[in-house]
């Protein structure tokens, strides 16, 4: 396989789905090819090790039950709420042509935290889910798309209420729940999840050809 994907002319193989690197459609089933090879899953994972895969990375699918959900209030999350707003875009596609590729079968649902005075957009989520016209995959359950927040707390304390209230909106939708993968090392978002009352569910592992399996001049791809 090295051989052919040479003379192809990638240079990286992946054995996980991301929105930055995927096949399409992400989300085909439950999604969660975002996890990589899941670690219940041995046979696969013995496979790609022996065929020169490596593990890159940890990952973790996190799940939030919106049967229960209740928002976080305390006196950080009432003084955003006092200079902030959430607002929803109305836009059915993402401006990123790549994203609105991959995401082609799904709903996609966008929402912003406003500043007030000057108004500035400081923040936006995303979520994805398949039409509930498709037979087949779960509608009920929205994916998340969280921005890279370091370990910044008042950035932290912005997205916890900026996902609070759309979590609220999504209830009124009656999703049932919403699904988010991080890496395993992430302890900022980690503490984010645990706040709002997401559950880690299960785990996986990110995996790539080892480069001297796969060298081309091409550019990069992933498969």
């Amino acid at each position: 396989a090295g051989g052919s994907l040479r003379q192809a002319g990638f240079t990286r193989c992946l054995a996980v789905g991301s929105l930055a690197a995927s096949s399409f459609y992400l989300g085909i089933s439950e999604g969660d090819n975002l996890m990589g090879v899941l670690q219940s899953d041995v046979r696969t994972s013995e496979w790609l090790e022996h065929s020169g895969f490596r593990m890159v990375a940890d990952m973790e699918c996190w799940d939030l039950s919106l049967e229960s959900f209740r928002p976080p209030v305390d006196r950080q999350q009432i003084a955003i709420r006092r200079t902030c707003s959430i607002s929803r875009i109305l836009e059915e596609s993402h401006p990123s042509w790549w994203i609105s590729a991959v995401l082609g079968h799904c709903d996609q649902s966008r929402f912003h935290l406003i500043s007030h005075g000057p108004e500035r957009a400081e923040m936006e989520i995303l979520y994805w889910y398949p039409d509930a016209t498709i037979r087949g995959v779960d509608s009920y359950t929205a994916r998340l798309r969280l921005p890279k927040i370091g370990s910044d707390e008042t950035q932290r304390e912005r997205l916890i209420c900026l996902i609070a209230e759309s979590a609220r909106q999504l209830q009124q939708e009656r999703k049932r729940s919403i699904r988010v993968v991080t890496t395993q090392d992430d302890a900022p978002m980690h503490l984010l999840l645990h706040r709002l009352g997401f559950r880690m569910v299960r785990n996986g592992r990110a995996m790539e050809l080892a480069s001297d399996q796969v060298v081309g001049a091409g550019p990069s791809a992933a498969g």
